[in-house]
């Protein structure tokens, strides 16, 4: 079995696809997908896999998917999509493979993890997050899959606790309506600016945050400006406490609540997918965030963080996972859904062997890193798309 394996798989080209080959990509996908799904509209492919940073990798007439091709027939059997990005361990600069897309459409089994392995060669670290039963069984064929975290840490904080119980205590719970009810915050008046115009502000909080966390993914403004400023789809907006943005910047999107609902307007939830505030003014980037919130009618706000030490950037009073948890207070919102995990998971793989004890460290990394922020308005953009 493993000798006819082997030569299936001598059979199989591995290379990144071509930009001249995006029509091939976009006709893999069509095979498993609705023609509205948003990794196959052009605009897409275009932001998420032209490459953002340069490497020795991936060359000027390459995009950031590795695909398996047989070699006969140059069909497209297998890709991992992935966006080309830096992280830092331990501060030091490092090259980043966070996956979007894993197919295997052939039937050869254990291909696209092949596709996983040779990114991984190239990539000191790849990130996932949001994996599926499929995609984690295929790993664990060849990774340790214990380092998956199977929920990253979600803080929420309830504006508006009417609007809340009503739409999000889905089974309409006594026990989850007093803890809406007993914790609505208090917002205290903030000035606050609000830009997406990337001339406004800079990366000044950078050398703060990499103190804190010098492991993380890259939250340099040259990251920031590309993911959510230039995203083709989602609206983003950046918060700062002054209006040159000198003390911190917050990343946000609105999100309406079962976006494609004609029965429900106008609720909506903050999602805060960055926090990056420079040292002692934590507070009050939190305030202008929340009041940001209140501003725009949201009626609560999430933030979703690995590390452990997120405590230091996003503070009272936001509750905590620990706390909230097993409130089923959705995250998933189009339309809300209760589900047996309470967040998304994430699995990282670092392949230097100096850094062999990486998994032990705390990693710094939000919803934004990868697909989730996507994947969570997936139906939504289906209006965006038509």
């Amino acid at each position: 079995m493993k000798n006819k394996l082997n030569s299936k798989i001598k059979n199989i080209e591995f290379r990144f696809l071509k930009k001249r080959e995006k029509n091939i990509l976009t006709n893999f996908l069509r095979k498993n997908y609705h023609k509205k799904y948003y990794q196959l509209q052009r605009n897409f492919i275009n932001w998420a896999y032209s490459s953002n940073y340069k490497n020795k990798f991936i060359g000027r007439d390459e995009i950031s998917v590795f695909g398996a091709f047989k070699k006969d027939t140059k069909e497209l059997y297998s890709i991992l999509g992935f966006i080309n990005l830096k992280c830092f361990i331990r501060k030091k600069e490092s090259n980043l493979a966070a996956s979007l897309q894993y197919e295997n459409f052939s039937n050869i089994p254990g291909l696209g993890i092949r596709c996983f392995q040779k990114v991984n060669k190239f990539y000191h670290t790849v990130l996932i997050n949001g994996l599926n039963q499929k995609y984690k069984k295929s790993l664990s064929r060849f990774y340790n899959v214990s380092k998956i975290i199977e929920e990253v840490p979600r803080k929420i904080a309830i504006i508006n606790k009417i609007k809340c119980n009503k739409y999000l205590n889905i089974n309409k719970k006594q026990k989850i309506k007093k803890f809406i009810y007993s914790n609505e915050i208090s917002i205290n008046k903030k000035e606050y600016y609000v830009t997406r115009n990337k001339k406004y502000f800079n990366d000044d909080y950078w050398k703060d945050h990499l103190e804190r966390f010098p492991n993380t993914c890259d939250k340099r403004k040259k990251f920031i400006t590309w993911r959510y400023l230039s995203h083709p789809y989602l609206k983003y907006f950046i918060i700062g406490t002054d209006k040159f943005f000198k003390k911190g910047i917050a990343v946000v999107r609105i999100e309406k609540v079962d976006y494609l609902n004609k029965h429900i307007k106008d609720i909506s939830v903050l999602r805060i997918l960055e926090l990056l505030p420079k040292k002692n003014f934590e507070k009050d980037l939190n305030q202008a965030v929340l009041n940001f919130a209140k501003d725009t009618s949201c009626i609560m706000s999430d933030f979703f963080c690995s590390s452990k030490n997120a405590d230091k950037i996003c503070l009272h009073p936001f509750i905590s996972f620990k706390k909230h948890k097993f409130m089923d207070i959705p995250y998933r919102l189009q339309p809300p859904d209760i589900s047996i995990s309470k967040s998304y998971n994430l699995f990282f793989n670092n392949n230097l062997k100096k850094n062999n004890k990486l998994q032990n460290l705390d990693f710094f990394t939000t919803k934004g890193d990868g697909e989730q922020d996507l994947n969570h308005v997936q139906s939504g953009l289906s209006k965006v798309l038509n």
